[in-house]
């Protein structure tokens, strides 16, 4: 779920519950907070990958295709220079980084188990963001007879998701648990449309997708 900014700096612990993901998420809300902040993370980045034309950290929002995707997938890409920061701040403990209070960076340090259980989640969401492409290239956005078919796919995936022993933390199980239960409302909606089962059948007359 995704929030206004005014929302997002008044509820740093509540993210921080969701586990590593979350963690990250106030971490790059530290670092666009200010352009102080942002001027002295881009030092960092720039010390750290010298040379190298590298993008800023990016904040998934609700109006971007898979941008949570895209965000955890730059993160893992600068995770030396996210964890380089972290530990400079907290050192220099410039605005109380150091104090038990809600926006204290402390709190969200990404441990070594954390970044691989955001490589794992990133795993996961990579078949969501190529579904999603596809959709949008091959079939103009996709309908109803195209994205069904889809979600069946998706919905197998995650169950096989649950089987598989790098996906046994907490929050990946959760996160697995959640993203079926949401699919499986949508699906078995459809079958209380007689327009999604026309779409259907209109679909497979023409071309046989469905």
């Amino acid at each position: 779920m995704h929030h206004s900014p005014k929302e997002e700096f008044r509820q740093p612990r509540e993210w921080r519950k969701k586990g590593p993901i979350r963690k990250l998420h106030n971490i790059i809300m530290y670092i666009r907070r200010t352009l102080q902040q942002l001027d002295q993370f881009t030092a960092v980045l720039q010390s750290t990958y010298p040379g190298e034309s590298i993008v800023l950290p990016l904040l998934g929002n609700l109006t971007r295709c898979s941008s949570d995707y895209e965000s955890l997938k730059h993160a893992l890409r600068i995770k030396g220079a996210i964890s380089s920061f972290i530990a400079t701040v907290i050192g220099a403990n410039r605005n109380g980084e150091r104090v038990a209070n809600d926006t204290a960076l402390i709190n969200d340090e990404v441990s070594h188990e954390d970044w691989s259980t955001l490589d794992h989640i990133m795993e996961i969401l990579e078949l969501f963001a190529e579904w999603s492409t596809r959709l949008q290239v091959k079939y103009n956005n996709g309908c109803i007879a195209n994205i069904l078919p889809v979600i069946d796919e998706l919905m197998k995936i995650l169950e096989n998701a649950k089987n598989i022993t790098r996906y046994h933390s907490r929050h990946i199980l959760s996160m697995l648990s959640n993203a079926l239960s949401f699919l499986s409302i949508y699906y078995k909606k459809t079958g209380m449309s007689s327009v999604c089962c026309c779409c259907c059948i209109e679909s497979w007359n023409e071309d046989g997708v469905f």
